[in-house]
């Protein structure tokens, strides 16, 4: 019985994937049938040796049933245990996959494109319990389904590389890990680990274990590529097996990431040049995986949810490089001379393009963008050849992970923007929004966010051009001090974390950047940043956290401005003002509150604006113009209030004829003593297409103009005012705004 039970025993250790044969021996050991002096004498075929024979036999056999696999032509794949043993402390157990032909890639549905429920998203937003009917098929980046040869074998680890075989390469990853607040186990997936950082793993433990004599001279470690994954991960699938599917991180491929060719493709690497390296594996946010997703994200990010997993095969491989992309409209033929720009006439007052689309929603190539039927969170710039270039980020929804950024153009001269370009992406990666801003040296910045893992903050990616957006730098992540330690941007003050970047840029007299970043927390509200060296570093210039009790509270102090999106004026004598948005959780008086700091931005002061309070769907914008006054767009009534309880209050205005009356939806104001009075206020008419989302509220009357939006704001240096809302463009001079609204016609 006892002979049995080791044979059973052997085969169940087997199925869990130990067969090293210390342990073996250890655990005949602890079973007290077989003494050391048992391995090397006694009887021939003694019960013992019985026992440790069929115990090492039928643990063969159970590995070789749990790691079983079938080739494209029928032949095993066989997780074979490496019978020398890497330098790492682990046993790895390798998937030998041998060469073959596999269609690669998935068929999106009908509405991969379609934007989520506009009721179920606005639910979602203020309730974060509620989910969006959101499109859970494959993404439009998994088309088309297409032929892929991989022309050699190769063995791809049945595992992820763990953070205990990872210190052994960087002794110091541990101490990095525990100090974002994360627990270290040795036996996990190591995370945290950039894209360099693995192939620089792989290329040193090639190295040792060639010297060691555990790896032959012709084969290496590397990551495996997308395909490669894909072709393993697949057949496992059709077997039942659960190849990369248990648990929630991704792994690192080697490719870099582009959509894919509509062509056969051999031993593919993805395309020679990119911004963007693709990781396999992860589970979306409703826990789903699919073996065809693809993710990406910057080759320098460290994410807790993304590892990698080693391939081995022969040296030297190379692959085959994809076409590159055809250059977009909007990148082409770019202006490279100076514009002249000539004062723009004062009077009379104008106003252009009322109504008008600078990103149409019925776009041709919508699944090459993507373009997903909406897009928000606007930003534009003007450019030193005359050019204006504008931003949106398009999604299904605003936490979805399927996002991107588009680019269009305004020629100066053209009354047509160009097609949009897809500007910038992470696949299956939240990166809400952009923002473009022109420096007095002419460089065109841009910023985004990427959303975040585990909870951490936001982390923000930093391009520029030099030839007003012909073409860009490569993306990098920058540094938020005191947030700028292992991993970037990832640590927490207390329960307040810092969210999206998506507010214009501010440039203060001496020449130093201002960017505002929402917080998440107890409290939310705006934090301040200051970059002294052109945006690549960054210090807070608030203290977010201090006194949260306070945050908002009339007559109250602490750390940072009261509420979100709130756009900043830096006044003449330094002090700093600053209006926030609530969602009507913390407006004071029924005002949005206003924010001063007489100390850089360390100390905050509320009280209220003389503002409507603001809610979802909505973001201001207050800029400095050329002669000093400040411009602010603002809303006559919260969306909670018009939308949702359909009881807008409006505001009264002073129109031409001299009677008051009272109009809803956008307004302008001018303020010329820092923001502390404003005047001139009137509606802003862009009324345009109504978007389905609010149009399915019934609202009780028709608007007189937007009263949702995103909006931001630039001036040229011919002083006209250039401003975008979600969907709309329009340009008017400073007049203008100094002119009353018309009087109302009288009925017929």
């Amino acid at each position: 019985m006892r002979i049995l039970a080791s044979w059973g025993a052997g085969w169940l250790s087997g199925r869990l994937g130990s067969i090293e044969i210390p342990k073996m021996v250890a655990n005949l050991l602890i079973m007290k049938q077989v003494q050391p002096s048992a391995c090397v004498a006694g009887s021939r075929w003694s019960p013992q040796r019985l026992a440790m024979a069929g115990w090492m036999l039928f643990a063969a056999w159970g590995h070789a049933q749990t790691n079983s696999y079938k080739g494209p032509s029928g032949e095993d794949w066989l997780a074979k245990d490496q019978s020398i043993p890497t330098l790492a402390p682990e046993q790895q157990v390798w998937v030998r996959a041998p060469a073959g032909t596999f269609p690669m890639g998935a068929r999106p549905g009908p509405d991969c494109l379609q934007p989520a429920d506009p009721i179920q998203a606005f639910n979602a937003y203020r309730d974060t319990t509620v989910l969006a009917d959101e499109y859970q098929g494959p993404h439009w980046d998994e088309a088309p389904v297409h032929s892929v040869t991989l022309g050699a074998p190769f063995e791809l680890g049945a595992r992820p590389v763990t953070g205990a075989e990872f210190s052994r390469y960087k002794p110091e990853h541990r101490k990095e890990y525990e100090a974002v607040g994360k627990i270290w186990d040795p036996h996990a997936p190591v995370v945290l680990v950039n894209w360099e950082e693995a192939t620089d793993y792989c290329r040193w433990l090639t190295e040792q274990d060639r010297k060691e004599g555990r790896l032959a001279a012709d084969l290496e470690y590397r990551l495996p590529t997308e395909a490669e994954w894909e072709y393993v991960a697949q057949r496992a699938q059709a077997e039942g097996r659960e190849f990369a599917e248990t648990g929630d991180h991704g792994d690192w491929c080697l490719d870099w990431w582009a959509p894919y060719a509509d062509t056969p493709e051999t031993d593919p690497v993805g395309p020679e040049k990119g911004t963007i390296r693709v990781y396999r594996g992860m589970r979306n946010s409703r826990g789903a995986k699919r073996i065809t997703d693809r993710g990406g994200t910057l080759p320098a990010d460290r994410m807790s949810d993304v590892s990698f997993r080693l391939a081995r095969a022969k040296k030297g491989f190379r692959g085959t490089f994809l076409a590159p992309e055809p250059v977009a409209r909007v990148f082409q033929e770019v202006n490279q001379k100076k514009f002249d720009w000539k004062p723009a006439k004062t009077e009379p007052p104008f106003f252009s393009g009322a109504g008008g689309e600078y990103i149409s929603r019925q776009q041709k190539k919508a699944m090459s963008l993507p373009y997903w039927g909406r897009h928000h969170v606007p930003s534009i710039t003007w450019c030193d050849n005359g050019d204006l270039l504008a931003t949106v980020m398009t999604a299904p929804n605003d936490g979805s992970g399927q996002m991107a950024i588009l680019l269009t153009r305004r020629r100066a001269g053209q009354e047509q923007w160009d097609p949009p370009a897809r500007f910038f992406i992470l696949p299956d990666r939240e990166i809400c929004a952009a923002i473009l801003y022109h420096d007095r040296d002419g460089t065109i910045h841009h910023y985004s966010s990427l959303g975040p893992s585990d909870g951490m903050n936001f982390k923000a990616v930093r391009r520029v051009s030099h030839d007003h957006g012909a073409t860009w730098s490569q993306p990098e992540i920058v540094s938020f001090w005191p947030f700028s330690d292992f991993p970037k941007n990832s640590f927490r003050r207390g329960d307040h974390r810092f969210a999206w970047i998506q507010l214009d840029l501010m440039e203060e007299v001496g020449g130093s950047l201002v960017m505002a970043r929402d917080t998440l927390g107890q409290a939310f509200g705006t934090a301040y940043f200051k970059s002294t060296d052109h945006g690549r570093n960054w210090h807070e210039i608030t203290r977010t956290g201090w006194q949260a009790d306070r945050l908002g509270k009339d007559g109250g102090q602490a750390g940072w401005a009261a509420g979100w999106h709130a756009p900043l004026m830096i006044g003449a004598d330094g002090s700093l003002r600053a209006i926030g948005r609530t969602d009507s959780k913390g407006d004071i008086h029924g005002h949005a509150p206003l924010s001063v700091s007489t100390d850089g931005g360390k100390t905050w002061t509320y009280g209220p604006s003389g503002f409507p309070g603001l809610s979802s769907a909505q973001r201001p914008v207050i800029r400095r113009l050329l002669d000093g006054s400040w411009l602010a767009v603002w809303f006559t009534d919260s969306s909670e209030r018009s939308i949702k309880r359909k009881d807008p209050e409006g505001l009264r205005i002073r129109d031409a004829s001299g009677k008051e009356r009272r109009v809803y939806g956008s307004l302008t104001a001018l303020s010329f003593d820092d923001g502390q009075t404003w005047k001139y206020h009137k509606l802003l008419p862009l009324v345009g297409p109504w978007e389905p989302f609010w149009a399915q509220f019934q609202y009780h009357q028709k608007p007189q103009s937007d009263v949702t939006g995103y909006y931001s704001v630039t001036q040229t240096p011919d002083g006209i005012i250039h401003l975008i809302n979600t969907h709309r463009y329009c340009s008017f001079n400073p007049a203008w705004l100094k002119e009353p609204m018309p009087a109302l016609s009288s009925p017929r």
